[in-house]
């Protein structure tokens, strides 16, 4: 029988709460937001603090064509981005210049963006006490916590995706 809002939220949490491992799908803009949303949708902060253990946000980016791949200039608007990423100076940015292979869309395939948030005692005290600010404070301090935008901004640095699609997942994520 199939389950819907609330009611496979029930399912899910009685699930972890037995300790069974539980795979479930949020739609929230990052790895942070997921663990807020799950309060927002009326589990009890307390349990989700006790229960969750890790988060994985994923977006898709293009890739650049490998045919029609040449060396990009920057724009003001990116220029501004790798100011606020904090980007390496001088790096070479690419971009597809279209063939007939990808079509003239300078793109060809897609490849997978991620973002690894594993709660930690820290982040789950403010979960409990459902202290929104810190739990973002300490999230994005954990040492192994890298946005899904630093991600995506090491895949245009080794020449994979264009800044122009960086660019397009740091605005969807912020």
């Amino acid at each position: 029988r199939g389950l819907v809002g609330s009611e496979m939220c029930i399912r899910d949490r009685r699930a972890a709460m037995t300790g069974h491992m539980v795979l479930s799908t949020l739609h929230t803009n990052d790895a942070i937001a997921s663990a807020l949303r799950l309060v927002d949708m009326g589990v009890d902060a307390y349990l989700v603090a006790s229960s969750l253990k890790a988060i994985v946000a994923q977006r898709l980016v293009r890739k650049i064509c490998e045919s029609c791949k040449e060396p990009a200039p920057i724009s003001v608007d990116e220029h501004m981005l790798l100011k606020t990423l904090k980007a390496p100076q001088h790096t070479q940015f690419y971009r597809g210049a279209g063939c007939s292979l990808c079509f003239n869309t300078g793109y060809h395939g897609r490849i997978g963006v991620f973002e690894l948030l594993e709660l930690n005692h820290a982040m789950a005290n403010a979960l409990r006490d459902s202290d929104v600010r810190t739990f973002n404070e300490v999230a994005h301090k954990h040492p192994h916590y890298r946005p899904l935008s630093l991600g995506a901004l090491e895949y245009a640095i080794a020449g994979e995706t264009t800044l122009e699609e960086v660019l397009k997942l740091t605005a969807q994520v912020e």
